[in-house]
């Protein structure tokens, strides 16, 4: 049974390892995202084509011959070359990004139970282990949902009715932009 209670400063490194391994999981499909994104990656694997085809035409205007298979090697290798160069490069822009973010969130998280009629919370599962975190913040008269984690759909679910139920309690009127996004969650943190 999952348990929701109030977030405090020993809750934060426990919080940073949960939402470290939570962002690493999501790490190889995000990074392949940003890959194909990318126009970097697509400028520099262009230039290569173009550079291997405009030695072998040149070559071909001395020689009149193409040596295809040689040229299908040099495409399949500049191709796995740039690809993994790349992935390397996202790679650490991405566990550059998340240790940012962790800090960020977990001070967020810390900060927003001292404004008024704000809170934070966790969720731990039966075993006691952190897989869950939101926060409630007041300002100009609306709680905003925010610092939103969690490792499974339905946990996002109980933590926002959590918020609401706060909310409610205090007489607060909480918006939500709740669409299942829970990147757009993560980031908003003070």
């Amino acid at each position: 049974m999952n348990q929701i209670r109030e977030y405090t400063s020993q809750d934060q490194q426990r919080f940073k390892q949960f939402y470290i391994a939570t962002e690493n999981k999501k790490k190889h499909a995000r990074v392949l995202k940003d890959l194909y994104q990318s126009q970097g990656t697509k400028r520099t694997w262009q230039a290569g084509i173009v550079g291997i085809f405009g030695i072998h035409i040149t070559q071909w205007f001395k020689t009149r011959y193409l040596p295809l298979p040689l040229i299908l090697i040099e495409l399949m290798l500049w191709t796995a070359g740039v690809g993994f160069f790349w992935y390397s490069w996202l790679s650490r822009d991405y566990k550059r990004h998340v240790q940012q973010s962790v800090e960020r969130i977990s001070t967020g998280l810390l900060a927003i139970t001292k404004i008024e009629k704000s809170n934070s919370w966790v969720m731990e599962n039966s075993k006691g282990e952190l897989i869950g975190t939101i926060a409630l913040k007041y300002e100009n008269d609306e709680g905003k949902i925010e610092c939103l984690t969690a490792k499974r759909k339905q946990d996002y679910r109980e933590l926002v009715q959590n918020a609401f139920k706060f909310g409610r309690a205090n007489k607060i009127q909480v918006i939500s932009k709740w669409q299942g996004q829970d990147s757009k969650w993560s980031e908003s943190c003070i």
